[in-house]
């Protein structure tokens, strides 16, 4: 009985050890402290349903903007550059501008400048031309930048001594047919040609400025107008009076008008009335204009040395009855 004590308290404290591992799995200890996995996992580590309810709820943050740019909602944008948030957020450009230095700006096709908030082509804009703000005014057009005169189809552009000038080539005795042929000053333009101011059967005996020529001849006053080429007429006394100048007349010439005298050769007076003493010395034979009693080809002048309307100053006037041939004094339009 002893030996069966002895031996059973023997088994018992060489086995408990045993007996407690035996036992574990149905008391649910892995010796370790741990809790076994229910998923199947391996020991010591967490279920996925575990590790997930550890996470932070929330969205991610965005990168932080540079030094330079700005947050708008978002976005990171650049304020002085972006057409969308120009200066500020939110602060759009139109469809056609950019954004530069904080400002819309309008943008322009190839070939057009901006100016204020319209795109315009200096080389042909007349508001605009060569540069914005510089205008062409009427009758100047723009052509490559530059303002031009622009003249109606039957004029033609010539360079003038202050500058071009719409020229008529038939007609303009400074650009006769091409631009700078100038007619002398005893000629004007006709049909593109430069033409004597005196028909073909006479020569110019003086030349008055402007536009007044002594055509040299001996017919009656009512044949005055063969001596003046066609187109170009007899002056009268106010075109003499106005074109003369400071010239002496070389030869005897008729005017256009029938002047009446008073005086006696060598002190007289003309006018275009009778009022005042004035009378006609004929009605085929009026006073004139006159170089001498007699000029180098023979016509006659009694008196000579009259005014108008005085007997002085002279303005070379003269004439009277019995006078019956003159050059003439001529005209053009």
């Amino acid at each position: 009985m002893a030996f069966r004590s002895s031996a059973l308290l023997g088994l018992a404290g060489t086995s408990l050890v045993a007996l407690l591992a035996a036992l574990q799995p149905a008391c649910g200890f892995d010796g370790t402290g741990s809790a076994p996995s229910t998923d199947g996992g391996a020991p010591g580590q967490a279920s996925a349903a575990e590790a997930g309810s550890s996470s932070s709820p929330g969205l991610d943050k965005p990168a932080e903007c540079p030094a330079d740019h700005a947050t708008c909602g978002d976005q990171c944008v650049d304020l002085p550059s972006d057409p969308a948030n120009c200066s500020q957020c939110a602060k759009s450009c139109a469809f056609n501008q950019g954004c530069k230095q904080g400002a819309c700006f309008l943008i322009c096709p190839p070939g057009m400048t901006a100016c204020g908030d319209t795109c315009v082509d200096l080389a042909v804009d007349p508001a605009n031309c060569g540069k914005c703000g510089e205008p062409c005014t009427t009758p100047l057009l723009c052509s490559a930048g530059a303002c031009k005169l622009s003249c109606t189809n039957d004029l033609t552009v010539c360079p003038g001594a202050t500058g071009s000038v719409c020229a008529d080539l038939t007609s303009d005795s400074k650009n006769c047919g091409l631009c700078g042929t100038t007619c002398a000053a005893t000629e004007r333009c006709s049909a593109s040609k430069c033409t004597s101011f005196c028909a073909m059967s006479t020569v110019v005996g003086d030349v008055f400025a402007p536009k007044m020529v002594g055509c040299v001849g001996k017919v009656t006053f009512a044949n005055r107008a063969t001596l003046c080429a066609p187109g170009v007429t007899p002056c009268g006394v106010v075109d003499y009076r106005a074109r003369r100048g400071a010239n002496a007349p070389h030869y005897n010439y008729w005017t256009n008008d029938v002047l009446y005298g008073k005086g006696n050769t060598s002190t007289c007076a003309v006018s275009l009335t009778t009022a005042n003493g004035y009378s006609s010395c004929s009605s085929t034979t009026p006073m004139r204009v006159c170089a001498a009693h007699t000029d180098a080809v023979g016509n006659q002048c009694n008196g000579i040395g009259c005014g108008y309307e005085a007997y002085s100053p002279n303005e070379y006037f003269g004439g009277c009855s019995g006078d019956n041939t003159a050059g003439t004094l001529c005209c053009p339009p």
